[in-house]
């Protein structure tokens, strides 16, 4: 990712919001996923071989064997909704309040 669209002051987010074209994100998905299934490959070949799997998932993503459970109830999910819709300038949930507008 060009560094002109990473923030200098906060190391997770961007500067400023990014529209990607559809074609860049369909790259970027496909890119991902490729590398995805070439490690999770490499990890089914290896424990073929006999390896044992503890040893042979070193080089999987985190992602592969990562699961989110979520439970909320409807109050919780209106508060969390309205503090990452203030529109306020000084607000820190820029993306957040991006990802809630939709």
């Amino acid at each position: 990712m060009p560094s002109r669209w990473q923030s200098a002051d906060n190391k997770q987010g961007r500067a400023r919001p990014v529209r990607f074209s559809v074609e860049l994100a369909n790259s970027t998905i496909a890119r991902l996923e490729a590398g995805q299934r070439a490690a999770y490959e490499e990890y089914s070949d290896l424990v073929g071989a006999g390896l044992a799997r503890e040893l042979a998932r070193i080089d999987l993503p985190l992602s592969l064997y990562t699961e989110w459970y979520w439970q909320i109830d409807l109050h919780n999910l209106f508060r969390f909704i309205q503090l990452r819709l203030d529109p306020t300038p000084s607000s820190r949930y820029a993306s957040t309040r991006e990802y809630s507008s939709t």
